[in-house]
């Protein structure tokens, strides 16, 4: 247990022997001097004290951030206090009546008791507030940055006299001395740790719109270790509108840490070959799938049709879309996409021209022990979309898959290879133009460890890791997505497009990375704790397979593997094969004709 909760249970316990104290003082004042008050005090109190310890460590209060109480914690409180309460007067059943406590005491001391509770927290929380209104304010400030958005933000402090300007950096020599609204350039970005050693520097605010990860991160790791505060400007858009203010600057984010460049979302060669085409995405609810309808339409496709079978997700993405793009012919099925015949109807009645096919089951530690719904979901649901798609005529099949398929651990990166193999193989025979685009993970989908590390931070911790070694390939949704575009605009029919995902990043580092972010100390104020791998996990992804040549394309952040080829009646007997047996539930057997198919797999039956 961390010293926070040692703290915060010391406090509540000195709280609740100061309660019994005003409680007696002012419920039995005219009996203090009795012989019987002090036995009664000697009972009464450690036993409350441990339904104190008791009932804190039950509902969780131990480990609430006082600095952030909020009415849900105060509720808490309330429970607590209960609990206690309930405890001494089941208790008092057992006493010598002499020992009983009376009401009123009972009730003022759990006034007193919530009061206390409350008020502790609650001072705390006025102070961190007044401390970080404060703390906007007297600052030794350094801006990064003499371009437009450096000007921008300084233009706003001319009028802001309780703080100072320490200076200028920037990385052009020719800037170097001169001033910007009183402020000036003092040298490059290269010098910050000289200057955050020789100047008694608060603030440290990047002015860069376009600064790349990397260099952010080094500004950041910089900054952490001259206990530093960093904030950065938000967007292009809110600085040339001179809406940047002080207050109005944003503290670094962990998703501006990961170091992938910015891209643009609209692009005008895609825009021309969607201007007469119907397209399909497949979990159009889903995070990746969502993000293709977001950018397909602001691409302006002739039509726009969402297949989901989450009723709340699709409702959300067809809300969202239809407000903002009222102009385009948006459709939505709520479906299955391993029923055909559902299926079929649809492609009969939108006569899609380009599939975008993203659903998917993804949980790799759930898909362990549910096999017939992984093959029926990935595989099945696959080979029926591939199927119409060369039976309607589709155009191109873009296979959204993921970087488990190589050397697959796992139920779910088994099939997702399956899919693979069977779109790959699928257009050798027909017309349409079958292609893959396998990437890593997507920081902030749903399911991913961002979110939950998020989720576990607002509880107060602690943050689960699964190994201290356990590293992913990371990026962001968006980019992912205008990457996948990307491979369809590249692609002719029968790759398996690769995304560059840049270097693996150690899970542990993104947890401590997030705590920091949030102003808490790693393993003090908000633990970290290993829970061990789960089931199909695998410490380390691989983006393709060791025998899989690579093959640069046009976009250096895209590249074809070269993936080991198979016969089209081979994989059809195969498929027919596993249909049977999945048809029959006999799981043992279907589980060895798919690790026949994907020899790959690195786990024994």
């Amino acid at each position: 247990m961390r010293l926070r909760y040692f703290r915060n249970l010391a406090v509540d316990l000195i709280i609740n022997c100061l309660a019994w104290v005003c409680a007696f003082s002012f419920g039995m004042s005219i009996y203090l001097n009795s012989p019987a008050i002090r036995p009664m005090i000697l009972l009464w109190l450690p036993i409350s004290l441990l339904a104190n310890l008791f009932f804190e460590y039950a509902f969780g209060a131990y480990r609430m951030f006082w600095r952030y109480v909020s009415i849900e914690d105060l509720f808490t409180l309330v429970k607590v206090t209960l609990g206690v309460i309930l405890s001494l007067i089941v208790l008092a059943f057992v006493l010598p009546e002499y020992l009983v406590l009376s009401r009123t005491i009972l009730a003022l001391y759990a006034v007193f008791l919530i009061m206390g509770f409350a008020t502790a927290r609650i001072l705390v929380r006025i102070n961190f507030e007044g401390r970080k209104e404060f703390a906007l304010q007297n600052q030794k400030i350094l801006v990064l940055g003499a371009g437009d958005a450096g000007e921008t933000l300084l233009r706003q402090y001319k009028n802001q006299s309780s703080n100072e300007i320490v200076g200028i950096l920037d990385d052009a020599t020719t800037k170097r001395g001169m001033e910007l609204h009183g402020a000036r350039v003092i040298g490059s970005i290269d010098q910050l740790g000289h200057f955050l050693s020789l100047k008694d520097i608060d603030l440290v605010i990047v002015a860069i719109h376009s600064i790349p990860g990397k260099r952010l991160r080094e500004i950041y790791e910089l900054c952490k270790k001259h206990n530093v505060q960093v904030r950065i400007v938000p967007t292009i858009d809110a600085i040339s509108s001179g809406k940047v203010k002080l207050d109005e600057t944003r503290p670094v984010e962990i998703e501006d840490l990961l170091g992938r460049e910015r891209i643009s979302l609209v692009n005008e060669s895609l825009m021309q070959r969607l201007s007469d085409k119907n397209v399909l995405v497949t979990g159009a609810g889903g995070s990746i799938g969502s993000e293709l309808c977001r950018q397909i339409a602001l691409n302006k496709p002739k039509s726009l049709s969402l297949v989901d079978n989450n009723e709340f997700h699709l409702y959300t993405i067809h809300s969202e879309l239809i407000k903002h793009f009222p102009d385009l012919n948006i459709t939505m099925s709520l479906s299955d996409v391993s029923r055909k015949e559902e299926m079929a109807a649809w492609f009969r009645r939108i006569k899609p021209n380009v599939v975008f096919h993203a659903a998917a089951y993804k949980h790799v530690p759930m898909l362990e022990t549910q096999v017939l719904k992984a093959v029926k979901n990935n595989v099945f649901g696959t080979k029926i979309l591939a199927d119409l798609s060369s039976d309607y005529g589709v155009e191109s099949f873009v296979l959204v898959s993921t970087d488990k398929a190589v050397n697959p651990t796992n139920i779910m990166g088994t099939t997702k290879r399956l899919a693979e193999i069977y779109c790959q193989t699928k257009n050798k025979s027909s017309k349409t133009n079958y292609m893959t685009v396998r990437f890593g993970n997507v920081l902030g989908s749903n399911g991913s460890v961002l979110p939950l590390f998020r989720k576990q931070l607002a509880s107060g911790g602690p943050l689960t890791v699964t190994h201290p070694d356990m590293t992913r390939y990371f990026m962001m949704i968006p980019e992912a997505v205008t990457l996948i575009l990307e491979s369809y605009m590249l692609g002719h029919g029968g790759e398996i497009f690769v995304l560059e995902m840049g270097q693996p990043i150690k899970i542990v580092d993104l947890a401590e990375k997030l705590v920091s972010l949030s102003g808490q100390v790693p393993y003090e104020d908000i633990d970290i704790t290993f829970t061990g791998i789960r089931p199909g996990e695998k410490l380390y992804e691989e983006i393709f397979h060791d025998a899989e040549n690579m093959t640069k394309t046009a976009n250096k952040k895209i590249l074809i593997a070269n993936c080991r080829e198979y016969q089209s009646d081979d994989v059809e007997a195969r498929y027919a094969l596993m249909h049977d047996q999945f048809a029959d539930e006999a799981e043992d057997a279907l589980l060895r004709s798919m690790f026949e198919l994907v020899p790959e797999y690195r786990k024994e039956i």
